[in-house]
């Protein structure tokens, strides 16, 4: 009977958390768990359990002659409930049970947070009326953005998207339907913010053609008066 006492040796190094590499765990992520690369050292034996801590929460996995040398393995852990940073720790227990003290903690950061969803509005409505949406200003003026967030819009409902800064977008001449012009923001960490419809619009930038001079006029004042002068001038 072999009676092992003692614990095994510590996990390689520190894990790491490939969701964390943007700064944090969007609410996608957080979705489908956390994934956690634990390093391995190699010398481990097929049946050892690798335990994964976040907040308290361990989550083991039983090691595969494949994984042991492939150096590594990952193990999905459950999301935090609660947004906030958290340590994660891994550990290593041996077949007779005896278990590593813990690697050295990486912090990982939940934010399952949408930003807030952009304000967007005519800069201007030109024109005989200030409210049919037809104007010659093309410029779009947008609110509500975030610090550090990803700006974009669409002008084709959202089927494509293009990046812009700033507190307002050109949009190019044109006439565009109900929900066509879409706005929205990405935080940091990848959340999406609700998507921005605008009504209805027509931009309109283009000059009417000059009126061609008249080939003919009724002189109807003066000595001399014509119902069809052609001249160059008249009295």
């Amino acid at each position: 009977v072999n009676i092992v006492t003692f614990a095994p040796t510590l996990i390689a190094s520190a894990p790491s958390v490939t969701d964390n590499a943007n700064g944090g765990i969007n609410i996608a992520e957080a979705a489908i768990g956390i994934h956690v690369s634990v390093p391995l050292t190699g010398s481990e034996v097929a049946g050892e359990k690798v335990n994964v801590n976040i907040n308290g929460v361990t989550t083991s996995h039983t090691l595969t002659q494949t994984e042991i040398d492939a150096h590594s393995v990952t193990v999905t852990a459950p999301t935090p409930t609660t947004d906030g940073s958290y340590p994660v720790t891994a550990t290593l227990t041996d077949l007779a049970g005896n278990t590593s003290t813990p690697s050295t903690p990486v912090t990982i950061l939940v934010d399952t947070a949408a930003p807030t969803a952009l304000g967007a509005a005519l800069h201007a409505d030109t024109g005989t009326s200030s409210s049919d949406r037809i104007t010659s200003d093309p410029v779009i003026t947008i609110s509500n953005t975030q610090a550090g967030a990803t700006l974009e819009y669409s002008v084709n409902n959202g089927a494509t998207w293009t990046p812009f800064t700033g507190t307002s977008i050109t949009l190019p001449e044109g006439v565009y339907a109900q929900d066509a012009v879409q706005v929205r923001q990405t935080d940091s960490v990848g959340n999406i913010s609700d998507v921005t419809k605008l009504a209805g619009l027509t931009v309109d930038t283009t000059a009417p053609a000059r009126p061609v001079a008249p080939s003919s006029y009724n002189d109807n004042v003066g000595a001399v008066m014509s119902a069809t002068s052609t001249a160059s001038s008249t009295d």
